[in-house]
C-alpha cells in the first residue's frame, strides 16, 4: 500500500500532539523532500542499506523527492553536525556512523554538538559485532589469543574509527595484543585480512562473509549480545569472559553502541509532530514485505524495538558513557600501550 505525503501528515500529526487536537498538516511541516545523509562512504554495507530504504521509500511515498547522499568525513561527525546548523537541516535525515561515540574519550577531540541535543529517531538494523582470527594468525579461539605474546595487525580506516577503539578495548579488557592499523577504508578493510596484511578483523558477520569463507577463518569472540547464526557455534561474549570491574564497563559500552548501528538522527529542532510523522514514515517501509524480503536476502537482521525505546536506549547509553568516561579512558591509553608491545598499563 502506498503511504502518500498527505496521509502521512494529515492523519499522524495530530496524533502525534495528542488525542484531543485536530489533525493540522502544518504542525508536522512539509515532508516534499527528504535528503538521507549517510556518514559511510560509497559502497559501503551501510550505503547499500540506507539506498535500500530510499529505494522502497519511494515506491510506498511518490509524492516525497528522496535524495541520497554520502559524507562520511569526520567517522560521521560531519554528517551529523549538519543538522545542527545546516541551512536545510529540517528536512535531513543521517544514517549515523555510530563511531562518533567513540572519540569523545580523547580530551582534545571535543564534538561540534552537545549529546544533549541529539535526536534520534530510531534504528534500522541490529548486527552482531564480532572478532575474526583468520587462517594465518594460527588462533583458533579466543583464549588462544589472549595468552598469545603475538601481535595481530586489526585494518581500520582512522584512528577514530569504531574498529580501531574496539581493538585496544580488547586488549585492555583481555591483555590481547591487536595492533590497529589505519588507512583501510571501506573495502580495502577486507583485502587486507584476505591478502595476509591483517590476521584480525572486527565486524559484522554479514560483512566479513569472505573474510569467513578462507580456509582457517573463525569468529572468536562475539562483542555483543545479538545472536549469530547456528552455523557458526557457540561463541562466547566479551561479557561472558570479562573478569574484572574495567573489563565488564568495556563489555556493556561496546554491547550498547554497537547494538545501534544504523540509528537514523535528525535535527534538535524537529518537533514532536514532525518526528511522529519522519518516525512512521520509516516504520512503514520497515514493515513492508518487499523491503523486508529483500532486506532477509542480504542477510540483515531488521532492529523490530520500538523506535522510542531505541531514543530512549541511546539517551540512557550517553548517560554511561558519562559515568565511565574515566574508566573507557584509561582503557584506550592502556590498549594502545599493549597494541605498541608492552607488558603493563600505566
Amino acid at each position: 500500500m502506498s503511504l502518500s505525503r498527505r496521509r502521512v501528515l494529515s492523519c499522524l500529526a495530530g496524533l502525534a500532539v495528542g488525542p484531543f487536537v485536530s489533525p493540522n498538516c502544518s504542525a508536522a511541516g512539509d515532508f516534499s523532500t527528504l535528503r538521507l545523509v549517510n556518514s559511510f562512504g560509497v559502497g559501503a554495507g551501510n550505503d547499500m542499506l540506507m539506498r535500500l530504504v530510499a529505494r522502497h521509500l519511494s515506491r510506498l511515498a511518490p509524492e516525497i523527492r528522496i535524495t541520497v547522499e554520502n559524507e562520511p568525513r569526520g567517522e560521521g561527525q560531519i554528517a551529523l553536525k549538519r543538522l545542527f546548523d545546516g541551512p536545510d537541516e529540517k528536512e535531513a535525515i543521517v544514517l549515523l556512523n555510530n563511531a562518533i561515540f567513540y572519540p569523545d574519550f580523547w580530551g582534545n577531540q571535543p564534538l561540534p554538538f552537545s549529546w544533549s541535543d541529539l535526536a534520534i529517531a530510531g534504528n534500522i538494523t541490529s548486527l552482531p559485532h564480532v572478532l575474526v582470527m583468520t587462517g594465518k594468525s594460527g588462533i583458533g579461539s579466543i583464549d588462544e589469543l589472549i595468552h598469545s605474546k603475538d601481535s595481530f595487525v586489526v585494518p581500520t580506516a582512522s584512528t577514530r574509527a569504531i574498529h580501531y577503539y574496539d581493538s585496544l578495548f580488547l586488549n585492555a579488557a583481555l591483555g590481547t595484543r591487536l595492533r590497529p592499523i589505519p588507512g583501510y577504508s571501506g573495502g580495502s578493510r577486507i583485502l587486507a585480512a584476505v591478502s595476509g596484511e591483517a590476521q584480525a578483523i572486527i565486524g559484522n558477520p554479514r560483512s566479513l562473509a569472505e573474510v569467513l569463507q578462507m580456509p582457517g577463518s573463525k569468529i572468536v569472540l562475539r562483542l555483543n549480545s545479538v545472536p549469530l547464526s547456528p552455523e557458526y557455534g557457540a561463541i562466547p561474549t566479551l561479557a561472558d569472559i570479562a573478569t574484572t570491574e574495567q573489563a565488564s564497563k568495556i563489555a556493556l559500552f561496546i554491547n550498547n553502541v554497537s547494538q545501534v548501528a544504523n540509528l537514523l538522527a535528525v535535527s534538535p529542532k524537529t518537533s514532536t509532530a514532525e518526528m511522529a510523522a519522519i518516525r512512521q514514515i520509516f516504520r512503514t517501509v520497515l514493515d513492508d514485505r518487499e523491503f523486508i524480503a529483500e532486506a532477509q536476502k542480504m542477510g540483515l537482521s531488521l532492529d523490530q524495538m520500538p523506535f522510542q525505546d531505541t531514543a530512549n536506549r541511546v539517551k540512557a547509553m550517553l548517560s554511561e558513557i558519562d559515568a565511565d568516561k574515566a574508566v573507557l579512558s584509561s582503557a584506550v591509553v592502556c590498549g594502545l600501550t599493549r597494541a605498541e608491545g608492552g607488558d603493563t598499563c600505566p
